[in-house]
């Protein structure tokens, strides 16, 4: 039997909108998803808000600067949960 723990975390994030850059938002997407135990990214422009599915705990530090590395902050910083 093949048992995986999923987690979903999100994150609040300002200069993330409607009509930000389609080119940041997708670059943002794919540094996230390279990211060890990341499984799943989604990105919902109009609440500002990037959701990961994981595997497993994700080095918050590299989930932060993927995220500013696209221009955005990340506004509140969630706890991770299985």
């Amino acid at each position: 039997m093949i048992t995986l723990a999923h987690s979903l975390v999100t994150y609040h994030v300002s200069g993330l909108e409607p009509d930000s850059c389609p080119h940041c938002v997708s670059a943002m997407k794919a540094a996230l998803a390279q990211l060890p135990d990341v499984v799943g990214v989604d990105v919902n422009q109009t609440a500002g808000k990037v959701s990961l599915l994981t595997e497993g705990m994700v080095e918050e530090s590299f989930v932060v600067a993927a995220i500013e590395d696209s221009g955005c902050v990340v506004d509140r910083v969630p706890r991770w949960t299985t």
